[in-house]
């Protein structure tokens, strides 16, 4: 369903009180509006494959894949299949069973779904509009607006960070914003003008879930991950289960959740005409100061895929299956929860003539320079490259730092094979699951130098040994 109302009014004329400011009343004028938009906003239609009933106490006898074609066979990790296939609750894996507990019954019936929605969203938005205009000489005029914007959406089925495909959570996606401008023209003389202009703008995003769901505490989904402190508001790690046989599966997009953002912007211009004889000469400059502050995109929360693997030894062939039994393709996490701090200039200057050489001929020349700031993380926890840290070696081109940079949060996946510790559970027992090796994940570095120290672009390694 799609509604959409948008009542508002607006007032404008001179500023004047009566006996008080009567002078002003050709001088100082205002606008001012306001609009309240109700938006009810449709949703596509989302089809997803939910766990049966029946495979919620471990029966898969009667699960069908992605062609509606009964499972071959149920493998067991430890050895051969399950009987009729079908799994013992005393082979139930707590936080799996938990996890398939969180995803709502079965609807529908359809080739490769079986749950089926479609809810609208919430859309509301205010916007307020002050505009000011002040002549206070025939040659100088001043100009202002002031305009703030709320924004927020409210969804069933989020945004791009907490986007489940089904609606089991509300997820309230913010995006106030305001601007504030200023800027002023002046004729200097009849042959000579200045107009200048300020402005500020700034917009943050705030994503998060209000219906607290998708929490680990609330939804028992106690997975282990590899840093409890990257963890965020105790959100539950992205859960996948495709794979060969289970398609269209739930999404929740929990992994980097929540999703902050500021943004401003100040803008500063100033341009002079001058026009002499048979030229009009005009200059002038341009300054930007971009001011962003971003969580990453990074699986802080972490990311289990307990999709069907043909490689993985321990695989069922179900997803589900995996999940209940606490078996696992993949895992994946960042060390930490980064907010950088992203920061650029940008300068512009240009002169220009329009020359008219005949009353059929003219000619327009000049120049113009422009200097873009590479963007960079002032707070060092990102990737960055930041030359001025460094001493330059002209030989070979390398930059040694002159100081030691923070180590960078880095992202670690872990895959099978991994050996079986029977008859303990594969997840349960362990901080994280056993592997043969040691893991190492390291961020790229710069080519190896005559410099005896790190090269400038470098992250710090992490190194996680798992032994049972």
């Amino acid at each position: 369903m799609f509604r959409y109302n948008d009542p508002g009014y607006t007032i404008g004329g001179p500023i004047a009180i009566p006996g008080v400011y009567d002078r002003l009343k050709n001088k100082a004028f205002f606008f001012w509006s306001q609009e309240w938009q109700k938006q009810l906003l449709a949703n596509t239609v989302r089809n997803v494959k939910v766990p049966t009933a029946a495979e919620r106490g471990g029966d898969f006898s009667a699960t069908v894949d992605n062609n509606n074609n009964l499972l071959p066979e149920l493998k067991d990790p430890l050895g051969g299949t399950f009987p009729g296939k079908v799994i013992p609750a005393s082979r139930f894996y707590t936080p799996g069973l938990n996890v398939l507990k969180l995803f709502p019954l079965p609807n529908t019936t359809g080739v490769g779904f079986n749950y089926s929605s479609q809810i609208s969203g919430q859309v509301p938005r205010r916007e307020d509009l002050l505009k000011l205009d002040y002549n206070l000489t025939q040659n100088i005029r001043f100009f202002g607006h002031w305009i703030k914007n709320l924004h927020d959406q409210l969804s069933p089925y989020g945004s791009f960070v907490l986007g489940p495909n089904l609606p089991i959570a509300n997820v309230l996606d913010t995006r106030p914003g305001k601007s504030i401008a200023a800027g002023s023209t002046w004729v200097i003389n009849p042959t000579m003008t200045n107009e200048f202009n300020w402005g500020f703008t700034k917009n943050t995003i705030d994503i998060i879930e209000t219906t607290n769901v998708l929490r680990r505490a609330t939804s028992g989904i106690n997975l282990p991950v590899i840093y409890p402190n990257s963890v965020q508001d105790d959100y539950i790690p992205q859960l996948q289960f495709g794979g060969n046989r289970l398609a269209n599966s739930p999404t929740l997009v929990t992994n980097d959740a929540p999703f902050k953002n500021y943004n401003t912007a100040i803008d500063i211009s100033d341009n002079v005409t001058k026009v002499w004889n048979k030229h009009t000469i005009k200059g002038g400059m341009f300054l930007q100061r971009s001011r962003k502050d971003q969580t990453s995109f990074a699986a802080n929360n972490g990311s289990y895929n307990f999709g069907d693997n043909p490689s993985n030894p321990l695989d069922t062939n179900y997803g589900y299956a995996n999940a209940l039994l606490g078996v696992y393709n993949t895992f994946q996490q960042a060390s930490a929860y980064i907010n950088g701090q992203y920061r650029y200039w940008n300068i512009e200057g240009f002169l220009q003539d329009t020359w008219k050489i005949t009353p059929r001929l003219t000619l327009d020349y000049g120049l113009r320079l422009q200097w873009y700031q590479p963007q960079y993380d002032a707070s060092l926890q990102a990737s960055t490259f930041v030359p001025s840290s460094g001493t330059r070696r002209k030989r070979r081109g390398f930059i040694c730092p002159r100081r030691t940079l923070p180590p960078e949060p880095v992202q670690v996946t872990i895959r099978l094979p991994m050996p079986i510790s029977p008859p303990t559970m594969w997840v349960s027992k362990f901080p994280v699951p056993a592997m043969p090796s040691t893991v190492s994940a390291r961020p790229p570095s710069a080519p190896t130098s005559t410099c005896r120290t790190t090269p400038a672009f470098s992250g710090a390694p992490v190194s996680v040994s798992l032994t049972t």
